[in-house]
């Protein structure tokens, strides 16, 4: 039992006047542990990352600010009168930031 209280899980050398371990060892074995530990904790999230990224791509279907609509007639009349004229401008814009959006 005392092995165990030790770190010494995995040992076989629990017998009389046997030492588990050289000094420092388990913590060495602990610190591996640990990194093990983290580099699978920041796949998963990455992971998680790329899957909400996806799912919010989907969502972001862009066609042209020609073809957007307003639920206020007077307001659809301003916003197309100001954007005259730079629609492609503002399309171009747009895609990049939906592309830059998408790897960052």
């Amino acid at each position: 039992l005392l092995g165990y209280s030790n770190w010494n899980l995995f040992s076989g050398n629990l017998g009389a006047n046997r030492v588990p371990y050289e000094p420092g060892e388990d913590f060495a074995c602990i610190q591996l542990a640990l990194g093990f530990l983290l580099m699978y904790l920041r796949s998963s999230l990455i992971s998680a990352k790329r899957v909400s990224m996806a799912m919010v791509g989907c969502e972001l279907q862009h066609t042209s600010v020609r073809n957007a609509t307003c639920s206020s007639h007077e307001d659809l009349t301003r916003i197309r009168k100001a954007i005259q004229g730079c629609e492609d401008k503002i399309d171009q814009t747009i895609k990049t930031l939906i592309a830059v959006g998408r790897f960052s």
